[in-house]
């Protein structure tokens, strides 16, 4: 990991992925730079990384009466989700 850009960097260990998994785990780092990729690559990673650190924290809202879900998520929220760590959507 020492040899990754410091966004991805950042990005890993924010939703708890280690050097040594990326190393040991081929097929997890595959999958992973991969979606990166197809989700805007570095660029988009860094891009949210300056939005996180500039937007105040959000303002808390009603869940919607019928249920639904965001329309956008960080990329922090993704892979934490893609980890099995949380659902963002509302239930229905």
């Amino acid at each position: 990991m020492d040899q990754l850009d410091p966004a991805l960097k950042s990005l890993f260990e924010q939703v708890g992925i280690s050097a040594q998994q990326l190393q040991q785990d081929k097929e997890m780092a595959k999958f992973l730079y991969d979606f990166i990729d197809q989700n805007g690559g570095i660029d988009a990673v860094k891009a949210d990384q300056e939005r996180s650190r500039r937007a105040p924290p959000p303002v808390p809202v009603a869940p919607p009466s019928a249920g639904g879900c965001r329309a956008r998520f960080s990329s922090v929220e993704i892979l934490s989700h893609l980890r099995g760590d949380f659902f963002v959507c509302w239930p229905q």
